[in-house]
């Protein structure tokens, strides 16, 4: 059970980081290529990196403690 723990936490971090980055690849794309903000735009990225992945970190907790409580089952105990 400790390693699926593991697993899951893991995961939920790494898939939320790379939404992290998908969405920063986004907004370079859309707002900051042709527009005004390209000087301070890698110190603005990198910073939205670094909260990104903290969130990733703190979802993960939230994903791994419901995951530990049995969120999500269907499963019922026999009487």
């Amino acid at each position: 059970m400790r390693a699926l723990a593991v697993l899951v936490f893991f995961a939920t971090v790494a898939q939320l980081a790379v939404a992290t980055f998908v969405w920063e690849l986004g907004e370079w794309y859309t707002f900051i290529r042709h527009g005004t903000e390209l000087a301070t735009a890698y110190q603005d990225t990198l910073g939205d990196e670094v909260l990104g992945t903290l969130g990733a970190f703190v979802g993960a907790v939230v994903v791994l403690r419901r995951v530990g409580k049995g969120a999500g089952t269907t499963h019922r105990p026999v009487r």
